[in-house]
């Protein structure tokens, strides 16, 4: 498992625990926008991770701490 921290506003904390599988299917996915397709987000780990209507695998931190830079 794997703790992320992002901090989307001023005075705001968000932490998410990760579990590999979420790591991996982060990664796919990622890899599949590289390549122009794109996946099934239903199916997905990262699917009902969100606060109210964002999904938070579409926010920069999420993907700095996964991917990097």
């Amino acid at each position: 498992m794997k703790r992320i921290t992002i901090y989307p506003a001023p005075h705001v904390e968000v932490r998410i625990h990760a579990s590999e599988k979420m790591i991996e299917d982060y990664k796919e996915c990622y890899k599949k926008k590289v390549e122009g397709a794109h996946g099934l987000c239903d199916f997905c780990d990262w699917y009902d991770v969100k606060v109210g209507d964002t999904h938070m695998c579409k926010l920069e931190g999420v993907h700095r701490a996964i991917i990097g830079g």
